[in-house]
């Protein structure tokens, strides 16, 4: 948290309470949206569902399985509305492309080649990212890329990969529901090169621009928290919830035992 000054000033700065004790916070909220670092975002996560707080988590959920774990059973048990902010089910075009795509069920393969700049030079927003330099484009890319592929074809139940060069990760997944996704991600490589393409027996399908990501983000972020509330009153289940969340770190620690072996990992 930040120190009583650091509090005060941005309590000014947006005309709003400062808080030193975080008990006293989550008794005064309904809903905690999570912009922290994974390892400080479980902890924090599983104190808020416990005190009856609904969550807008960030991604990944978590670094590992047993924390992901921890903060999905904290969820459940408190009866919380739990939503992970997989940025590209809450923009419209994007779901309706997935929605559409997944209900025609002719589609066999996904390839998605997720890169970005951080590693490459300091220009990234993101640069100063520590959990993102340590643990690389797979755990910053790679929970996106998973959770639309889960949005396509359902479940991962079997995953392979690779380590390329620098921060270069390709693995298959393999999903319930017949199809597989080829994954590249990369923190070192330029963003542009990337891409994302649906296969089928009739060819290719590929999803419309997403445009100002800024503005994108800001909306998206401003629909799942509009979710949240419609899912506290009547609730209904959510597509990007806890349970993907945790799923997708299941995936991804998958993919990492799958590089360092060499076999393919299957999940439960």
């Amino acid at each position: 948290m930040l120190g009583r000054t650091g509090t005060e000033q941005v309590a000014s700065e947006f005309d709003i309470r400062g808080y030193q004790d975080l008990d006293a916070f989550l008794e005064d909220i309904d809903i905690a949206v999570m912009a922290v670092p994974p390892a400080t975002q479980v902890s924090l996560a599983v104190r808020a569902a416990e005190r009856g707080v609904h969550l807008l988590l960030e991604k990944p959920l978590a670094v590992d399985v047993a924390h992901a774990r921890a903060v999905e059973a904290a969820v459940e048990r408190s009866g919380v509305v739990g939503a992970v902010f997989f940025t590209h089910l809450f923009v419209p075009s994007r779901e309706t492309w997935l929605a559409d795509r997944a209900r025609e069920g002719r589609w066999t393969g996904l390839t998605i080649q997720s890169f970005g700049g951080l590693l490459a030079d300091g220009t990234d927003p993101y640069a100063a990212s520590t959990w993102r330099r340590s643990s690389g484009g797979l755990w910053d890319l790679g929970p996106h890329a998973v959770a639309q592929a889960c949005r396509l074809f359902g479940a991962v139940v079997a995953v392979t990969a690779r380590r390329g060069s620098g921060d270069l990760m390709s693995a298959r997944l393999t999903h319930r529901d017949g199809g597989s996704t080829d994954m590249m991600t990369a923190l070192d490589r330029p963003g542009e090169i990337g891409g994302f393409a649906l296969r089928g027996p009739d060819g290719v399908s590929v999803p419309p621009p997403i445009g100002d990501w800024g503005a994108v983000a800001r909306d998206a972020a401003e629909s799942a928290l509009g979710m949240i509330v419609q899912r506290m009153r009547d609730r209904a289940p959510m597509a990007a919830d806890v349970a993907l969340g945790r799923h997708v770190v299941d995936v991804l620690a998958g993919v990492e035992l799958a590089a360092s072996s060499g076999s393919m990992v299957r999940l439960g």
